[in-house]
């Protein structure tokens, strides 16, 4: 019974968390509306991190962050230990956790409202590589994809002036696939002023010990270099969406030079007093020249 409580409880918190408690901010038509509405629930865990996020890191390229809200403390802190960089573009990776999109990977030009005010797109970009790859479309999935709307408060309170590349990865996208959005990424990726923001969670369902083995096999094929290694990685034991590391992982070492400066793995079952036998684990990244 205790059991089942906890995981109604992370439910609770990954659903409710972040629920209304004052009025949301104005929304424009040409706006996604936010799922997240209650500004206090970001701005307290972002106000609790600065103090104490410890090291920050300059020159950096990439990070890797939960959307699972449970966690949004690693997030919080994550984005803080770079919140001294500048970026242009921000190119969020996300799952598409619900498979609505019609090809293996989605976009759109819309802006997103936040709590701290609209996350505007880049716009010229997001049409250049959709002319140039017909295997990532226009798709209305971003209106409830938690994997970008997790993300995009953080994003904007940290980089207010940034401007956003949302894409969405179909869980059965395939090393090809990726490969060509890899190719269409390279060609049009300004590495002076970009960051990319991988939003994944890692091993799910499975009970901690279980999940711990896996959140190892998954930092050894991070580690590796190795980016095959990377394809062979499980889902959902391992991650829940390799093809977002994946990207992340070939973009960092061939096309930023850039290598791994951080890397932290954190279970849900340690933000409950019980153990539980499904759990949900986080592997937070920073990746800088």
């Amino acid at each position: 019974m205790k059991a089942i409580l906890a995981i109604i409880q992370i439910l609770t918190i990954l659903f409710n968390g972040a629920a209304p408690a004052e009025p949301p901010p104005s929304h424009s038509p040409g706006e996604i509306r936010t799922i997240y509405k209650d500004k206090n629930f970001f701005l307290t865990v972002i106000k609790q991190t600065e103090p104490s996020a410890g090291e920050s890191y300059q020159k950096v390229t990439g990070i890797t962050v939960p959307h699972h809200l449970l966690a949004k403390d690693l997030i919080a802190e994550t984005f803080q230990k770079i919140s001294s960089n500048q970026y242009k573009t921000i190119i969020l990776l996300s799952p598409d956790h619900f498979n609505s999109g019609t090809t293996p990977f989605s976009t759109t030009a819309k802006s997103f409202e936040t709590v701290f005010g609209t996350l505007e797109t880049d716009k010229n970009l997001i049409q250049t590589i959709l002319a140039e790859n017909d295997l990532l479309t226009e798709s209305d999935l971003f209106n409830r994809e938690h994997g970008i709307h997790a993300e995009t408060p953080f994003i904007k309170h940290h980089f207010p002036t940034a401007s956003l590349v949302p894409i969405a990865i179909r869980i059965n996208s395939n090393k090809e696939e990726l490969d060509s959005l890899y190719k269409t990424l390279v060609q049009n990726i300004d590495t002076s002023s970009t960051l990319i923001v991988q939003s994944t969670d890692f091993s799910h369902y499975l009970p901690k010990p279980q999940a711990d083995q896996k959140d190892l096999e998954s930092i050894a094929a991070i580690k590796s270099g190795d980016h095959e290694q990377i394809t062979l990685l499980h889902q959902p034991n391992n991650i829940d969406s390799r093809g977002a590391q994946y990207l992340q992982s070939r973009l960092q070492n061939e096309l930023f030079a850039s290598s791994l400066a951080h890397i932290r793995a954190i279970n849900s079952e340690e933000y409950s007093t019980d153990t539980v036998d499904e759990t949900t684990s986080y592997i937070t990244q920073i990746y800088k020249k």
